[in-house]
């Protein structure tokens, strides 16, 4: 929903926008819900997916 908003927005305004998403949570074959909310899994990707991010900005910023 939120990067749906930001999209609209971006269009918009006529700027450019990226969006990582990253999926925490998992409903599995047999039906059990399966939170990853605070996984070190996801903080890794997260960690990851930032430092990316800032990597690229400092790369266009250039």
């Amino acid at each position: 929903m939120e990067a749906s908003a930001l999209m609209t927005v971006a269009e918009y305004r006529g700027v450019d926008l990226a969006v990582a998403i990253a999926i925490s949570d998992e409903l599995r074959h047999d039906g059990m819900w399966v939170n990853g909310y605070s996984s070190r899994r996801l903080s890794n990707a997260t960690r990851v997916a930032v430092r990316a991010s800032l990597d690229v900005l400092v790369a266009v910023g250039d």
